[in-house]
Formats: structure tokens, C-alpha cells, sequence
């Protein structure tokens, strides 16, 4: 068994040096290394879920409420960061925008995307400064929120400010910058309305 584990770690050794992704993927992430690898007028945006600890608390009741964090991170400065509240407020929010906007009659889209806007983006606007470009990284629900339709404080949707780039995590742009292709972008439609369809038979 010893045999096998150390002819083992010889092979991952030796795809490690030959692979510069395998090796991106498997290195200690340091939040330098990711710093270093954001192109220049662009900020990562990272959000995140955590469950805050109370180690005083009842056992069985030390982890509280599901919150999600947001980790703004720019070349050669340093991260910034906000809590931006519980999960369940956030998620729902989520929830509501995405069944508006699959109803072609809803005419509160606007301002449920402003409300998710305020929960998310508000404090990202205010850490990431001119940046132009957004790299962005979500977690849980807001994987499932459509960023580039929000709308912020001037009634303007992110889209017009904004380029947006997504990635699975920070990791992503070690992976890329080791020779990886980022995903191009891709026009999604989703839930196209046909019409009538007895009219083709």
C-alpha cells in the first residue's frame, strides 16, 4: 500500500509538470495569485454562503442562519468585502425576479430587478470604483439570477455598465491564465412562446 501511494504521488508529480492546468487546478489558491491573474480595469466579484458560528452557543445551535458574503478583489489592491445578509432574503428575491420575468404580462420586472440590484449589487458598486469590467463568481441561488438585468440606482440595467464575464470561482482565472479558454459568450433563449402550434399540422 505504501508502494501504491508514493508510485501514485510520482504520477500526479509527473502530470503536474506537464500540465500547466492540472497544476493551476490542484495549487494552493492564494488570494495574491488570484490578484495577479485579473486583467487590468476589471474586478472579481465572489460571492459566497457561510453559516456564522456561535461557539458559546447550545450544542446543535452554533451555526446560524444561511448569509451571503461578496468579495471584490482588483489587481494589486486589496480585497474588499461585504455581508450582504440572510440567504433566505436574497434567495427569494432571486425567486421573484425569475418567475416575473418568464410572465410576458408581469409589469413589475423592473423594480423586482432594481430589488435584487439594492441586496447585491449596491455594495459592489461602491468597491469596485471605475472598474468597467466585472468578473463575475456566484454561489446558491444567485447562480440562477440574471446579473446583466438589474437595474441599479439610476434606473439603468447593469448591462449598460457593465461588461460581465462569469466565472464558477476565482480559481477559474488560474486555470485560464495556465492556458485554459474562457467560455465564449453565448446568446441563451429560454422558455420561447410559439404561439399556436395546431397551426403547423
Amino acid at each position: 500500500l505504501d508502494g501504491h501511494h508514493r508510485r501514485l504521488e510520482c504520477l500526479e508529480a509527473q502530470l503536474a509538470h506537464g500540465s500547466a492546468q492540472f497544476r493551476a487546478a490542484s495549487q494552493r489558491v492564494s488570494l495574491e495569485a488570484v490578484g495577479k491573474s485579473i486583467p487590468a480595469g476589471t474586478s472579481l466579484v465572489e460571492f459566497a454562503i457561510y453559516r456564522p458560528i456561535d461557539p458559546k452557543a447550545v450544542t446543535g445551535k452554533q451555526f446560524g442562519s444561511p448569509r451571503y458574503v461578496v468579495y471584490v478583489l482588483g489587481r494589486d489592491v486589496d480585497p474588499l468585502w461585504a455581508d450582504l445578509g440572510e440567504a433566505a432574503a436574497i434567495d427569494a428575491a432571486v425567486g421573484k425576479l425569475r418567475e416575473a420575468l418568464r410572465d410576458p404580462k408581469r409589469r413589475d420586472v423592473k423594480r423586482l430587478a432594481r430589488e435584487l440590484d439594492e441586496l447585491v449589487m449596491r455594495p459592489v458598486r461602491g468597491r469596485a470604483g471605475s472598474t468597467r469590467h466585472l468578473l463575475v463568481a456566484p454561489d446558491g441561488a444567485l447562480n440562477l439570477a440574471p446579473f446583466a438585468a438589474l437595474v441599479d440606482e439610476r434606473g439603468r440595467y447593469l448591462v449598460e455598465t457593465y461588461e460581465l464575464t462569469y466565472l464558477t470561482s476565482g480559481r477559474d482565472l488560474l486555470r485560464i491564465g495556465a492556458g485554459a479558454q474562457p467560455r465564449e459568450k453565448s446568446l441563451v433563449v429560454a422558455d420561447p412562446d410559439y404561439g399556436d402550434m395546431s397551426l403547423a399540422r
